[in-house]
């Protein structure tokens, strides 16, 4: 188990991050409307890469995706504690509200007639819920959010049940962070408001 760090990728990895969701619809391009340049872009690899290594996020090696995903539950923790009416939420870029793998994911989801999303409420936030999160989420690519959205329980639809794409907007739109996989998709790259 390698500790992960915080290391600035820059511009470079805003240019990442943008052309990451550029890849999706929905949340994906709600996403791209937040004034993305008043952000910090980073990324969680292990201590002592060098920044040309560090830009190099089609490459992999750089981590391995068990350690990023132990990052992404310990600082998902970190957030929820800091915003615990939060909700995290992972689009599944490429999957259809009617794939089989969506009606039998462990995970609660939010559909609209065309996306696919899985969330966790900031208050039930661990690493284990992260894990079945992600594993959950059956496109390669990898693209989430934490929202400083509420989404109470009571206005949540249950799974399957079709929601509007502006509750998608309203979430996207108090995104506190946004993560996208790189590294082929064994680190990230995280902007943080």
């Amino acid at each position: 188990m390698t500790t992960l760090v915080e290391f600035a990728v820059g511009d470079e990895g805003l240019k990442y991050l943008r052309s990451t969701l550029r890849q999706g619809t929905g949340m994906c391009l709600h996403l791209l409307k937040l004034p993305l340049t008043k952000g910090v872009a980073f990324s969680p690899i292990p201590a002592g890469a060098s920044i040309e290594r560090a830009i190099r996020f089609n490459a992999g090696g750089m981590t391995t995706m068990g350690d990023t995903h132990r990052w992404l539950g310990t600082h998902l923790r970190s957030l929820a504690d800091k915003f615990p009416t939060g909700t995290i939420i992972l689009q599944d870029v490429w999957a259809k509200p009617n794939d089989p793998a969506v009606l039998t994911a462990k995970s609660r989801s939010l559909l609209t007639i065309e996306q696919v999303y899985y969330y966790l409420k900031a208050s039930d936030c661990d690493e284990q819920r992260v894990r079945t999160l992600i594993k959950d989420v059956t496109s390669f690519l990898l693209v989430g959010a934490f929202t400083r959205w509420p989404g109470s329980d009571s206005s949540l639809p249950v799974n399957g049940e079709i929601i509007a794409d502006s509750v998608i907007e309203d979430a996207a739109r108090e995104a506190e962070e946004i993560f996208v996989g790189a590294y082929d998709q064994e680190g990230l790259i995280v902007w943080h408001r």
